[in-house]
């Protein structure tokens, strides 16, 4: 299963965001069977590229967790105080791969 949180960062929030993302994914490496990740929209209306010059759309990325890891990821962001940063919160959405097709 591949877990993916995505979020809006103000520009006067990115330094505490990333900060906090680091701890987080520091925290739950262990439940990953590969590194998680940290993606930032580019965003083509206002040519923010970087997610520090204008507010940004972020996309965390946890390939091959298993059941029960975006619960655990969701107290971890809390107990960091990350979920209390974002204005609009974190969308947490979990994929598996689809079976092959015949």
């Amino acid at each position: 299963m591949h877990c993916y949180v995505y979020y809006r960062v103000a520009a006067a929030q990115a330094s505490a965001a990333r900060a906090l993302v680091q701890a987080l994914f520091q925290r739950v490496a262990a439940g990953s069977s590969a590194a998680p990740r940290l993606q930032i929209r580019c965003d083509p209306l206002t040519g923010d590229h970087d997610g520090v010059t204008g507010d940004a759309t972020w996309m965390e990325l946890y390939p091959g967790v298993s059941p029960g890891f975006a619960e655990q990821l969701e107290q971890q962001a809390a107990q960091l105080g990350l979920t209390q940063l974002l204005g609009g919160g974190r969308h947490v959405e979990c994929f598996r791969d689809a079976p092959p097709c015949a």
